[in-house]
């Protein structure tokens, strides 16, 4: 070691002139870099969300967790699969191995098993399993904050008018609205008068799901809405769940 650095100190001009080449090699190679504030990152994670509003835990799992699970498990290249059911929405979170050298390959099974356990899905989900890649892409740059003490109708209005208008600014991916409230029915219905009406909760039930059907056929390719069903005349008192009228408490409330 002591001869190498008493070589280059009895040489001072090989040394400038090594020095001056690394700076000009670091400033020609900058030139070709490129940066990104953002740069994309594979997490490898891929989630599968499926929402069924008004279901349990337990039903949730039965009938939506499960079947994806089953048909999941068949797919090679998984690391780890993890599932959450909760009340009204359905959660699979899966790891795909670091190791693995197709992953498009993986992604594309993973899309197909989803569609294929479809057909053990219930038939009244209102939307299908959204299969969703994790990636720093997807993180938002921005977030905008609307608010006041103005009527909820103004709100959703202006939100929606912000949305459209930040969609056709260049060079933004996309735009979602959170907390947008979607809107809903509310049914209360009084035991005593579907006592007296010999109407049970399964029927009325039963009948919002068949206008509901028939409106969404009738609108195929537009933007769907919520409609008010035409019931028997029923006096609109106190509230309470479904489960609790259906044991004979004093009124339900059901949410479409």
């Amino acid at each position: 070691m002591k001869r190498l650095i008493a070589f280059f100190v009895e040489r001072p001009l090989l040394v400038n002139l090594m020095l001056l080449f690394i700076v000009l090699g670091g400033l020609a190679a900058m030139g070709h870099m490129t940066f990104e504030m953002m740069p994309k990152v594979d997490l490898g994670l891929v989630n599968i969300t499926t929402p069924r509003p008004g279901a349990g835990p337990e039903d949730v799992e039965l009938s939506i967790t499960v079947p994806l699970e089953e048909e999941l498990l068949k797919v090679s290249g998984l690391e780890k699969l993890t599932s959450n059911s909760m009340e009204g929405i359905s959660v699979i979170a899966v790891r795909l191995d670091p190791d693995v050298e197709d992953r498009q390959r993986v992604l594309a099974d993973i899309q197909k098993v989803v569609d294929r356990a479809g057909t053990r899905l219930p038939p009244d989900l209102l939307v299908r399993p959204l299969v969703e890649e994790m990636s720093t892409l997807k993180v938002p740059v921005m977030e905008l904050h609307l608010s006041g003490r103005v009527p909820e109708a103004v709100l959703r209005a202006s939100a929606r008018r912000l949305a459209d208008a930040l969609r056709e600014v260049p060079g933004i991916a996309g735009v979602e609205k959170i907390g947008y409230r979607q809107r809903e029915v509310r049914v209360l219905l009084d035991p005593e008068r579907l006592q007296h009406l010999r109407i049970s909760v399964d029927e009325i039930r039963r009948a919002i799901r068949r206008r509901e059907d028939r409106t969404r056929s009738r609108q195929q390719g537009c933007v769907s809405r919520r409609v008010k069903v035409p019931l028997p005349s029923i006096a609109y008192t106190r509230t309470a769940s479904i489960s609790d009228a259906q044991e004979g408490n004093d009124i339900c409330s059901a949410r479409m």
